[in-house]
């Protein structure tokens, strides 16, 4: 499958049929989410997946292997308790039982540097892995999905935990966004990872991730309001933030026999960021300036210990006990050179906040699964407390002042059980049965639910398959939405008192269905997904607009949300032309009720996504790639008839080939993108160079860069569509780079 030429891990993987890493780094096989990805057996990085393929350099690989039941440590014998989906590398054996790894280091125009380092050390009962990482060219570290699953420190199978503790709480968002909108971006991280396994029944392992990210944005943006066809706003933002996060996890692994395996999970995981921002607003013919600073400090501390033992040849018991404290600390100040928020003032047009929002979880949980003839039952029984408070207070107003406390007690009996109607067929037919107590507001609120669910798995043969699968859940609103005084959102936004009972509970129904056919022999294959989402009511918000541009949100209840996901993934693979020809599209849609100003407002978001081309894979000759990317996002707004729209299409080519008895690699990239809004558009060539001279075995020269034609910023247009306005943003990129390193390769 491969040709030589890929520098690393993940460009090998690339390859492998039916396997997709998503930019997030969620790993897939076959449509199917990889749960670890395993270095010689081990999991180095956790769910750090992109981060550790692009660490692992293609020298070092032998082999990779898929494995649909990988057995994990702790498997207690003749049943499933520990079984995952993984993706095994081998390592070859002269980078084994010693350092290995490699150091890279650039600079080029416009003082721009990068220095990397992979150092490992593989094989034997004592694993190391350290990655670290500093550059200014604007690569990002660590996605929302990878730092979401390192702080989750609890267990998959662990029920009705889902929704108490939110990373999004404490993590601005903007760390996570489109590198669109970025025009600088310095980032330092650091990776170790320790795994010490001296026997074959006692394992433990610590993994430290650490980034630390200093960003620029420069934004100009046109903002219409739905509610009034007259009012608008114009704001040049100029924004600097930082972004500190770290996370800590330890976990112990004890297996006295095959018959019992007792489990110790803790992670700390503090962050915090700065927020910046220096505005320009002009509204109805009048301008005015704002600083504006959002500073927020949070951290999670999660527990988990656990046990795993036989009952009987037939049954598995296994106890869980979890401790979960999620906390985040907001600060805001606000400073203008007039009025704001139809407040009054004595003299300083300024505001202070202060805002913590803190989530305390305890419970257990005791499950059982009997073997029957063909067949599985399982059992769960378990208890969970949360304490969430929110507090919000102002300085000098104290119509902002907030006290919220909400005290949960849920527990809960699920009964699930998994059987064969024929060995193509298998079903699982579940219910749930929950009793939650709240006290809010000095009241007690009690409320009993049956949640049924059920599966059903169709092997058409080896290679076809057919799933479809039914859930039946609910949401509890948290204190935060319940807010009985208003508090600030930014110079024009308050959020003012709820609208939502205390006692609201949210059912809602899902169905997923996926088809799969995937053909082994020249690892073609085709894999359709869809996913049916509907929420009977919802928080939502509604919105108002006052004769200042004053925006007041208010968290109400909304009706029917419909929410549509589908996709497609088609990889034909050309044997005797060496070619593969692939597709990827999705497919979103939302439709959901709010309101703006008591008016119901139907919004109705659609989002299209395809990426379609053609790649080679000759020994010889010149590799290529090509295809197109393409994205259009239309939303709507039945208050005023509103209707934005928002498209990029970005045709593409990638070369590569070697010479001087591949002494020389080259890879050239050319892009082309058109972004479009109904309002601007721009476009830009970007053309990425890499050349790698290999001086011998270990050392290399490197030239490469991105985007060259615009060593300054270059410009794209966005959209963003909030409840009462849509914002068209003409926003500067990072800036294009060119730089010349060497490489150093550690055998």
């Amino acid at each position: 499958l491969t040709t030589g030429a890929e520098n690393n891990l993940s460009e090998i993987i690339e390859k492998l049929p039916g396997v997709e890493i998503s930019a997030s780094g969620q790993l897939t096989v076959n449509g199917k989410t990889v749960q670890k990805l395993l270095i010689d057996g081990e999991e180095l990085f956790k769910n750090q997946h992109r981060t550790t393929t692009q660490s692992i350099t293609s020298d070092m690989v032998e082999g990779i292997r898929y494995l649909d039941k990988f057995k994990d440590f702790g498997n207690i014998s003749g049943f499933d308790n520990n079984q995952v989906r993984a993706l095994d590398v081998s390592i070859k054996d002269q980078y084994k039982n010693k350092i290995t790894g490699d150091i890279k280091m650039s600079g080029g125009i416009k003082d721009k540097f990068l220095g990397h380092t992979n150092l490992y050390r593989l094989g034997g009962k004592f694993k190391i892995g350290l990655i670290g990482d500093w550059n200014n060219i604007g690569n990002q570290s660590i996605t929302s999905y990878e730092y979401d699953q390192l702080v989750q420190t609890k267990k998959e199978d662990f029920s009705n935990l889902g929704g108490y503790n939110k990373f999004s709480n404490n993590i601005p968002p903007s760390f996570f966004s489109s590198t669109l909108d970025i025009s600088e971006r310095e980032n330092m991280f650091g990776a170790l990872s320790l795994i010490y396994k001296p026997s074959d029944n006692f394992k433990t392992s610590l993994l430290n991730v650490t980034s630390n990210t200093n960003q620029k944005q420069r934004i100009l943006l046109s903002r219409d309001f739905f509610q009034s066809a007259t009012s608008s706003q114009t704001e040049l933002r100029n924004l600097n933030s930082k972004f500190f996060l770290n996370t800590s996890i330890l976990e112990i692994g004890y297996q006295p026999n095959s018959q019992s395996f007792f489990n110790y999970i803790v992670s700390y995981n503090p962050n915090n960021s700065d927020e910046s921002f220096l505005i320009n607003n002009s509204s109805q013919n009048n301008s005015f300036d704002i600083f504006q600073n959002f500073e927020n400090n949070g951290y999670t501390f999660n527990q988990q210990l656990s046990y795993a033992g036989k009952l009987s040849s037939s049954t598995l018991i296994q106890l869980s006990g979890i401790s979960e404290i999620n906390n985040s600390d907001n600060n805001s100040l606000i400073i203008s050179d007039v009025p704001f928020l139809n407040l009054s003032f004595d003299d300083e047009y300024k505001i202070v906040q202060r805002q913590n929002h803190r989530i305390s979880t305890y419970g257990y949980e005791l499950s059982t699964n009997t073997k029957l003839k063909n067949s599985n039952l399982r059992f769960k029984q378990g208890y969970i407390f949360s304490k969430d408070k929110f507090e919000n207070n102002e300085s000098d107003i104290l119509l902002f002042n907030n006290n919220i406390v909400t005290d949960r007690a849920d527990s809960y009996l699920e009964l699930m059980y998994d059987g064969m109607i024929s060995k193509k067929i298998k079903y699982n037919i579940g219910a749930q049965y929950r009793h939650i107590l709240l006290y809010r507001f000095e009241e007690v609120f009690e409320k009993y639910y049956i949640l049924p669910s059920a599966g059903l798995e169709y092997k058409i043969s080896r290679t076809k398959q057919i799933g479809l699968s039914y859930n039946y859940d609910f949401d509890i609103s948290k204190s935060k939405q319940l807010n009985d005084s208003p508090y600030i959102k930014d110079y024009f936004r308050l959020q003012i008192e709820s609208d939502l009972l205390p006692d609201l509970f949210l059912p809602h129904h899902s169905i997923t269905a996926n088809f799969v056919n995937f053909n082994a022999l020249t690892g073609s294959n085709f894999i359709l997904f869809t996913n049916y989402s509907f929420k009977p009511e919802f928080i939502t918000l509604n919105s108002s607009l006052d004769s200042d541009n004053v925006i007041n949100l208010q968290n109400i209840s909304g009706n029917d949300q419909h929410r549509f996901i589908t996709g497609v993934r088609i990889n034909y693979l050309l044997r005797k032309l060496k070619l593969n020809i692939f597709t990827n599209s999705d497919l979103f849609f939302n439709r959901e009720e709010n309101r703006i100003n008591n008016e119901i407002n139907a919004a109705i978001t659609s989002k299209v996504k395809v990426k379609s081309g053609i790649y080679s894979n000759f020994k010889e000759n010149v590799n290529f790639s090509a295809g197109i990317n393409y994205e259009l996002t239309n939303y709507e707004a039945s208050v005023n008839s509103i209707e934005t729209r928002y498209s990029l299409l970005k045709p593409y080519i990638y070369l590569s080939d070697t010479f001087l008895d591949k002494k020389i690699n080259w890879n050239l990239g050319f892009e082309y993108a058109i972004y479009k809004t109904n309002r601007d558009n721009t476009n830009f060539v970007d053309i990425k160079p890499r050349i790698t001279y290999n001086l011998n075995k270990q050392w290399e020269i490197i030239l490469e860069g991105n985007n060259i034609l615009n060593l300054n910023n270059a410009q794209v247009v966005e959209n963003f569509n909030s409840i009462n306005y849509s914002e068209s943003r003409i926003s500067d990129t990072l800036e294009g780079y060119l730089t010349l390193g060497v490489y150093y390769l550690f055998k």
